[in-house]
């Protein structure tokens, strides 16, 4: 059996690069940083937290592309990945080659976690429908990976229209970066594995 961990980290806790060091000496395979990328006071009050988590996490969590870019160096076997960024307020070209960077730097350690968000105010924020969160997000993973897949490449849908272009690196992995959607256990959930990801995930726990 394998053990990970993911954990929420703010510009007031120890530095990425260090807690990816400690948690590949310990004999864990994996580390995951979730993400926020801010919290609308109109909404600073989340409907529930998880057990560990603080109101401070949503306010001041690291952005989790750039945090675990510092343990690429520092690390030589350990997993890195999101636990979970919201594939729907990111732009999915941009995306696509912060994966690709981060997993050729790496040498495939890389593994995606997506989910959908509960905060109304925060998808208006980034431009995103709350209603259409799901469906958007579901374009931007395989318009990433068609990005990562084909040279050029190209993707055509209902919230996104590229045409043919020329991006890399391309992946360590090939268009084979893992994809966890995480959320409960619902239909939906279960759905979106099947056409586009890879696994899922669930609860999360902060080291103590």
């Amino acid at each position: 059996m394998r053990f990970g961990i993911t954990c929420f980290l703010t510009d007031r806790d120890m530095a990425p690069s260090e807690l990816a060091r400690a948690v590949e000496e310990r004999g864990f395979t994996s580390l995951y940083l979730p993400e926020h990328t801010h919290l609308p006071v109109r909404a600073d009050t989340p409907p529930a937290l998880v057990e560990g988590v603080r109101i401070d996490d949503y306010k001041r969590s690291l952005d989790p592309f750039v945090a675990l870019a510092t343990a690429v160096p520092v690390t030589s076997s350990l997993r890195l990945g999101t636990g979970i960024i919201l594939a729907a307020q990111h732009d999915p070209i941009v995306l696509a080659k912060q994966v690709a960077t981060i997993d050729h730097l790496s040498g495939g350690r890389f593994e995606l976690g997506i989910g959908f968000g509960w905060n109304r105010a925060e998808a208006a924020d980034h431009g995103v429908p709350f209603g259409d969160r799901r469906a958007i997000a579901r374009e931007h993973i395989l318009c990433m990976r068609a990005l990562w897949r084909d040279d050029p490449a190209e993707f055509h849908g209902e919230f996104l229209d590229l045409d043919p272009c020329w991006t890399a690196p391309k992946p360590a992995q090939g268009a084979d970066v893992p994809v966890l959607i995480g959320g409960g256990a619902t239909g939906a959930n279960f759905a979106a594995i099947a056409e586009y990801g890879t696994g899922g995930c669930h609860r999360w726990f902060r080291p103590r």
